[in-house]
């Protein structure tokens, strides 16, 4: 049985990157100048705190957190999952739902579901990158 060299590792590495690249289709393409709306803000996203709703800041103790502008909702440790999860509604990601009472506009919601799609194509290609060189690596 014959060991992969770090070239041959590399070399895998690179074409599973260019895969999961392929698969969710160019994470960043809500930033380009041309795809934002009105204000000047992604109509995509490629990362929750792109959003001017989900505000990264520092509470009156010096602790980082984030706050939801739709709700109010703070929470420390700042968290793009736990972020997301909360404006999606998600039970069960040790975060509190975004209240009922705030009026998610269904534009937002789109950008947030589709930026939960694309996260989570991004993991399975990981994870499909990933099986792809352990079986590389046990079948030398």
């Amino acid at each position: 049985m014959a060991d992969l060299d770090d070239e041959d590792v590399a070399k895998l590495q690179a074409n599973a990157q260019a895969s999961a690249e392929a698969l969710v289709g160019g994470a960043a393409e809500g930033t380009e100048s041309g795809n934002a709306d009105g204000n000047g803000w992604p109509t995509t996203l490629s990362t929750i705190w792109e959003c001017e709703m989900i505000e990264p800041d520092t509470n009156r103790f010096g602790k980082r957190i984030w706050r939801c502008m739709w709700c109010g909702y703070e929470k420390t440790h700042p968290n793009a999952t736990k972020a997301l999860a909360h404006v999606l509604r998600l039970n069960g990601k040790d975060v509190k739902t975004c209240k009922k009472g705030a009026s998610i506009t269904p534009q937002y919601m789109d950008r947030y579901r589709d930026l939960r799609r694309q996260n989570d194509a991004k993991t399975e290609s990981w994870k499909l990158a990933n099986q792809a060189v352990q079986d590389a690596v046990e079948s030398q």
